[in-house]
């Protein structure tokens, strides 16, 4: 009985001669409630940034949401910024029948994909008949008929055409240089349809009005977006784009209209 009186006078105080309980300190931890509040933050930056908004060009082996599956368009990377973010880092998936693709960020909820399909590419003239090639510089069709959409190149000569086989030049680099060029026309939407090689393999391209001239260069890229820059405007004025000195040290881009 004494024991049990020991310990009810260590939770009672006498305070003006009443008997009161002794109040308890409540501690209410701070991180949980700032993870929450962290947490409920991101959600919100992530639904005003979701990619509802998407838009895809140049398919036609997939439907759309079949395309955007392959291509990781699911889950969380439906946002536009994390696509974007594994877009930039260079994990862009293998999709059978797409050569490569594109991705534009719009705005915050915008997503527009081209898409550039496996199939011809290109074309050379041969003895009277047409041989298509693919990206990889396959021989995959011949014809009597030009192949629409696809430049003719000119000014290259071949050790043989085997279908089915790469077209084979003394120098093969020289063809990777077409390569090059076929696939930097097709990202920039260029309506090339001629690649001719002159005299020390000097490069030109032919359009419907323009005849544009590259020279001779290690690489094509920075001649090519360059061209893409002032194409539109080109085009409607037509005459000859001369970029065979066109370098970051030498930007200029001179265009010499018909008629000048």
């Amino acid at each position: 009985m004494n024991n049990e009186q020991t310990e009810i006078k260590d939770i009672i105080k006498i305070n003006d001669g009443k008997p009161v309980k002794e109040k308890k300190n409540i501690k209410i931890p701070v991180w949980p409630i700032i993870l929450v509040i962290l947490a409920v933050t991101l959600f919100a930056v992530y639904k005003s940034t979701e990619a509802n908004n998407v838009t895809v060009t140049g398919l036609t082996k997939y439907s759309d949401e079949e395309f955007l599956q392959k291509a990781g368009f699911k889950g969380f990377n439906k946002n536009t910024y994390l696509y974007m973010l594994k877009d930039k880092n260079g994990a862009k998936a293998s999709i059978p029948y797409i050569d490569t693709y594109y991705v534009e960020m719009k705005d915050k909820n915008t997503l527009l994909f081209t898409v550039y399909e496996t199939g011809v590419i290109g074309c050379v003239k041969i003895m009277g008949d047409y041989f298509s090639f693919d990206k990889d510089g396959r021989v995959i069709r011949s014809s009597k008929e030009r192949p629409e959409g696809v430049p003719l190149v000119k000014g290259l000569e071949f050790d043989e055409i085997i279908m089915f086989q790469k077209l084979k030049v003394p120098r093969q680099n020289v063809f990777d240089v077409v390569l090059e060029i076929i696939r930097m026309v097709q990202k920039y939407n260029l309506d090339v349809g001629e690649i001719e090689f002159g005299n020390g393999l000097e490069v030109t391209l032919y359009t419907d009005n323009l005849k544009i001239l590259l020279g001779i260069k290690d690489k094509y890229d920075a001649s090519i977006s360059a061209l893409s820059s002032v194409y539109e405007e080109a085009a409607k004025r037509g005459g000859t784009i001369d970029l065979r000195n066109y370098s970051e040290d030498n930007p200029d881009i001179v265009l010499r209209t018909v008629g000048n």
